[in-house]
């Protein structure tokens, strides 16, 4: 859990694994807390309205753990797939995931599942767009956020109507190379909650 500027892990006394399963389990939590504060405010201050961006505060945040965990030597890539494939699993037999997302983020809050559709929602729109910017010839979505940071002194999860929001910055951007494809993906899985599919060539 996020502590202020720390992550706190409690494990049980008789737990057994080594320094590389601490990092499998922080590795995720170190995304999210990273990923609310450094793209500029996710949120209007006053409206509420930060549940409504969790599919990218957290499901942005979950897609770039997982590739972290691969890339670092963490995961291998069968470690990588057996993940997504379990959350996809989940995603499928999940009966609200069909649920427009102001639904969704209204339940959220006390809904341990509905907070979980609301991040893979997320992930999929990540790995989706992501796909998408390859095969259009870019690097992907890694070089995409990288340019979205913020410095630190601009870094606050809410601001006032006149800042554009984080989200809002990153489909400016992509629109220069997938055109109308970011607005109508997230008006149909994000908005409308219309589920997604899966393919072979997904990941």
């Amino acid at each position: 859990s996020a502590w202020h500027q720390a992550l706190a892990l409690q494990l049980p006394p008789a737990w057994a694994g080594d320094d590389a399963t601490v990092q499998r389990l922080l590795m995720p939590a170190l995304h999210r807390a990273w990923m609310a504060d450094r793209f500029g405010p996710l949120a209007h201050a006053g409206r509420g309205d930060a549940a409504l961006r969790a599919w990218f505060a957290d499901g942005w945040a979950d897609f770039l753990a997982h590739r972290s965990l691969l890339r670092e030597g963490l995961w291998t890539a069968d470690d990588y797939a057996a993940a997504l494939n379990a959350r996809i699993a989940s995603y499928l037999g999940e009966p609200a995931r069909d649920l427009p997302t102001t639904q969704v983020a209204a339940n959220s809050g006390a809904s341990p599942a509905l907070a979980a559709l609301q991040a893979m929602r997320g992930e999929w729109l990540a790995l989706q767009w992501h796909l998408a910017l390859r095969r259009a010839g870019h690097p992907g979505l890694d070089t995409v956020l990288r340019k979205q940071l913020v410095s630190a002194d601009l870094a606050r999860r809410e601001g006032p109507i006149s800042t554009p929001l984080a989200t809002h910055r990153l489909v400016a951007t992509l629109r220069a190379a997938l055109h109308d494809q970011p607005l109508r993906d997230l008006q149909l899985h994000i908005d409308q909650g219309q589920p997604f599919d899966f393919r072979a060539d997904s990941l």
